[in-house]
């Protein structure tokens, strides 16, 4: 009797707990999944909305801000969801996340990014729902009713000038580079801008009520080629670029002779002076040429010293007139030139036969007082001649 009645027993314990294994596979996820989302005991409600701007462009993100706070008496975890209504009326619900482990009395925020390229030009409307999904609960929603404009497609261009042109060669500093933000044919004031030089980025700049914004460059190294470009998000201008090549002082060069009329059998000293504005330029390369050749020019080339001079010696066996130029040149500097001349003349046969002196000699008659004075003076004469 008691084995009959301990098999019945069995039967019926082995039973529910079979019923238990089976439910039990559907239980579990049902315990671990939606036990975070009790409504009893949880509330929600939405204390501000705030949005990044009243309008934007189709190359922006409109950005809309929620704070969310746990009025209820427990920890709790929620979904919050953006809602979009079109200009045309149709409503998308673009994006949504949760918001985990909000305290009792905590406020939380999140900020969602909606991105306005290639949307059509009009009034939306933002809307943020704070729910359950799971049991279908709505804890609270800020309904349509933030109101924010597309304004059109934004284009970006250079302005030249002031901007120098593609491929220009620009001579003095500073150089400034203008661009210009539009939507259609209307100016885009307050646009968040940057230029970028040669891979450097330089900003931000916001455009003015004209829709301008400019970049300007007070030094720059000569012969510095600049590759650039600005840009707002994902508009940009094409790239173009410049030179700069500023203008280089130029050098004065005065050549001197001293004597400037020589004889064969004499030298004169060459004296090149090299300036630039007003001053003295020190080591400047010389070099000296004469025309027609044939003289010495001793050495023919060299530096100016700290007083921007450099000398040499000129002589010649053979006689006319020379014209010696001289060409300075120094890195920084265009290069100058400059010239004299000097007369070279035939040296004179000083002999007893044929000089002037002993026909003086002969013709004059020293015994006359007045003859005296004139053979004195032909002597001083003839003195200073052959020295």
């Amino acid at each position: 009797m008691k084995t009959e009645e301990n098999k019945s027993l069995y039967r019926k314990v082995s039973s529910v707990f079979l019923i238990l294994i089976l439910f039990g596979q559907f239980l579990y996820p049902i315990l671990f999944v939606y036990a975070r989302w009790p409504t009893q005991g949880w509330d929600f409600t939405i204390q501000k909305v705030s949005i990044s701007s009243e309008w934007t462009y189709d190359y922006e993100y409109f950005w809309i801000t929620v704070e969310i706070k746990n009025t209820g008496t427990q920890l709790g975890t929620v979904y919050i969801e953006l809602g979009i209504q079109y200009p045309d009326g149709h409503r998308e619900y673009p994006s949504a996340t949760k918001i985990y482990d909000i305290d009792v009395g905590q406020v939380k925020s999140f900020t969602f990014g909606w991105p306005s390229d290639g949307k059509p030009t009009g009034t939306y409307y933002a809307d943020v729902d704070v729910y359950n999904p799971d049991q279908s609960h709505m804890f609270d929603t800020s309904g349509f009713n933030y109101p924010f404009t597309v304004k059109g497609k934004l284009s970006l261009s250079i302005i030249s000038p002031p901007s120098p042109t593609n491929g220009e060669t620009v001579s003095s500093l500073p150089i400034t580079l203008k661009v210009r933000a539009t939507a259609g044919s209307t100016p885009v004031q307050g646009a968040t801008l940057w230029f970028v030089l040669n891979g450097s980025n330089y900003g931000p700049y916001y455009t003015d009520s004209n829709g301008y914004a400019t970049h300007q460059i007070g030094s720059l190294a000569a012969g510095t080629s600049v590759s650039w470009y600005a840009y707002i998000a994902a508009v940009k201008t094409p790239t173009w670029s410049f030179t700069y090549n500023p203008p280089m002082p130029s050098l004065s060069v005065q050549v001197s002779a001293n004597p400037s009329s020589i004889t064969t059998s004499q030298s004169s000293t060459i004296t090149v002076t090299v300036t630039s504005g007003g001053s003295a330029v020190s080591g400047a390369s010389v070099s000296l040429s004469c025309s027609p050749s044939g003289p010495s020019l001793n050495p023919p080339s060299g530096t100016t010293g700290s007083d921007g001079r450099f000398t040499a010696t000129f002589s010649s066996s053979t006689t006319g007139t020379f014209t010696i130029t001289a060409t300075a040149s120094k890195s920084g500097y265009n290069s100058g030139s400059g010239n004299t001349q000097v007369t070279v003349s035939s040296t004179p046969n000083l002999s007893t036969s044929a000089s002037p002196f002993h026909h003086l000699l002969v013709q004059l008659q020293p015994d006359s007082l007045q003859h005296t004075r004139l053979l004195f003076h032909w002597l001083a004469v003839l003195r200073k001649q052959y020295r």
